[in-house]
């Protein structure tokens, strides 16, 4: 399993989280081919993609929003890390939100 995270630094972590989830599931919901299963709460959530070949997990802080992707091979990291990525940062542009992914410490 190939495993990447990223810390994105936000004092409004919940809310960017509870957008993000939305936002996936609103184009997972517009798009069935992408094959995207999302569930949150107000402070953490996860969305699974292609049934279970990639999931990525989210998790609010008081100051940051902690990403965590999972997948069994590179080409779908990849997706779901660009897809994660693209989205918090169109959603957090008013606030500058920059995503940059780093290989996970097990």
């Amino acid at each position: 399993m190939l495993i990447t995270e990223a810390t994105v630094s936000t004092g409004r972590a919940v809310r960017h989280l509870v957008q993000l989830c939305r936002h996936i599931d609103e184009i997972a919901g517009q798009h069935p081919g992408m094959d995207a299963t999302v569930d949150w709460s107000d402070g953490a959530g996860e969305a699974t993609f292609g049934g279970a070949a990639a999931l990525c997990a989210f998790r609010a802080t008081p100051d940051a929003l902690i990403l965590r992707a999972e997948a069994a091979d590179i080409e779908h990291l990849n997706r779901i890390t660009r897809l994660v990525g693209d989205r918090l940062e169109l959603i957090g542009r008013h606030d500058r939100l920059t995503v940059n992914w780093q290989p996970a410490h097990r």
